[in-house]
């Protein structure tokens, strides 16, 4: 048995890094656990599909609160092995409401998932919106992917707010793009513990590499995993897999 965990990588302003983060912690994961799935949660402006090579879909989330799809159609079975439930760069409805309404639905893809999976990682809108509130209600846990300037710690801090206010246990950061500024690693942390008042679970730096990555339409990790950006994601995703073995 394991501990079943729905985790959603937040945070509300946008070009953190939040979708890479989520690519490859979920395939970090999927390295040492099988039923792991990740989710492109983004309805209006989803990018997982765009970074694995499947942005245009009939099989998508999306596809699921509209018709109520038998969801294991849904799920695709990229190269890399990783499971990903995607949404369509053209889904759209006439009215934000009318998504709204049909987002509402989503505890019922978690029921769906949950019988086929242990770990469910959700990949986040760069917004404050229904979207991510409904997400927020459905999950058991978060984690806020930062970078080294002041605004995302600000947006962190926001998304932290947010997701505690619907009883989302928040385990900690992701510092993201590390090395991009000039400044000392003990200063961002400082600085993030001032500001979010939570554990630092990886530092992740830059690498010129990603770009790379995303037109191998492949994770990093599966490309480069002796890279310091796939070591601690593969560091992070082994204890995540192992704690909640651990205490199952």
């Amino acid at each position: 048995m394991v501990l079943k965990k729905k985790i959603a990588i937040i945070n509300t302003k946008g070009g953190v890094g939040k979708t890479i983060i989520s690519i490859n912690l979920a395939k970090a994961m999927h390295n040492y656990y099988e039923k792991v799935v990740l989710v492109d949660a983004n309805i209006l402006t989803p990018h997982v599909g765009a970074y694995l090579g499947k942005p245009i879909t009939d099989n998508s989330l999306f596809r699921y609160v509209i018709n109520t799809e038998n969801i294991k159609n849904l799920v695709h079975v990229h190269k890399s092995g990783l499971h990903v439930l995607l949404n369509d760069l053209r889904a759209r409805h006439d009215t934000y409401d009318e998504i709204s309404y049909n987002l509402r639905t989503l505890h019922h893809v978690i029921d769906e998932l949950e019988k086929l999976y242990d770990f469910i990682i959700f990949d986040t809108p760069p917004y404050i919106s229904s979207n991510l509130i409904e997400v927020l209600k459905v999950v058991d846990e978060a984690i806020v992917v930062v970078n080294q300037d002041i605004a995302s710690l600000a947006e962190g801090l926001r998304s932290v707010q947010l997701a505690k206010n619907y009883d989302v246990n928040v385990i900690g950061v992701i510092l993201n793009k590390y090395g991009i500024l000039n400044k000392k690693l003990e200063q961002d942390i400082a600085n993030i513990l001032a500001f979010l008042d939570l554990p630092v679970l990886a530092v992740v730096p830059y690498h010129n590499k990603i770009a790379q990555s995303i037109k191998k339409q492949q994770p990093f990790v599966s490309l480069h995993a002796n890279k310091s950006f796939s070591k601690e994601l593969l560091r992070l995703g082994h204890f995540l897999v192992k704690y909640n073995l651990k205490y199952s």
